[in-house]
């Protein structure tokens, strides 16, 4: 009586990744959410707090003063953007649509940047997020803002990288010097 054992070969490739990792099915539900949702969220109407700066930018586009002609409750930064936008792409509710969902795909991507590894799945997550969220968040003024806060902390990031050199190389960011105490 003969025993033969088999043995079981696995063939290896620690040169070549695997296609089924998180990160590439991260990426893939990243790019079927943006274009199953992207149609219904720029085709939804606008709140009326976007219809007030429209309201306002036609003001100031007729020559009238914000907090002389109509009531500005806020700081103007918003009717200022929206003067932008409406003045180079129109009147059209799709266009605040898109422009607010590309400042938001700037702001991820430069959030992004911080979690490298991770990037893709962090994408999907605050993609998911914004496309979940009532449309009384979409086109306003604080997610706006968080495209400079986001550009701010790379820059932030960048200076303290330089700083932790053993030479700091005497590059200036907005006209600061990085001293090493």
């Amino acid at each position: 009586m003969s025993i033969s054992t088999t043995e079981t070969l696995s063939v290896e490739t620690p040169d070549r990744p695997s296609l089924w990792n998180t990160s590439n099915l991260a990426l893939g539900s990243l790019l079927l959410l943006v274009v199953t949702a992207t149609p219904q969220l720029v085709c939804m109407p606008v709140t009326n707090d976007v219809s007030y700066y429209d309201l306002q930018t036609r003001t100031v586009m007729r020559g009238g003063v914000l907090y002389r002609d109509i009531v500005e409750p806020n700081f103007p930064g918003v009717v200022w953007v929206h003067l932008t936008i409406r003045g180079m792409f129109g009147w059209s509710t799709e266009v605040l649509r898109i422009c607010d969902l590309i400042l938001f795909g700037l702001t991820v991507t430069f959030l992004a940047r911080f979690v490298s590894p991770v990037r893709f799945q962090l994408s999907f997550l605050l993609f998911l997020a914004y496309y979940s969220v009532s449309e009384w968040c979409h086109v306003q003024r604080d997610l706006w803002l968080l495209l400079p806060t986001a550009v701010a902390l790379n820059l932030r990031w960048a200076q303290i990288r330089r700083c932790s050199e053993a030479h700091p190389p005497a590059k200036i960011i907005f006209c600061s010097r990085c001293w090493k105490v």
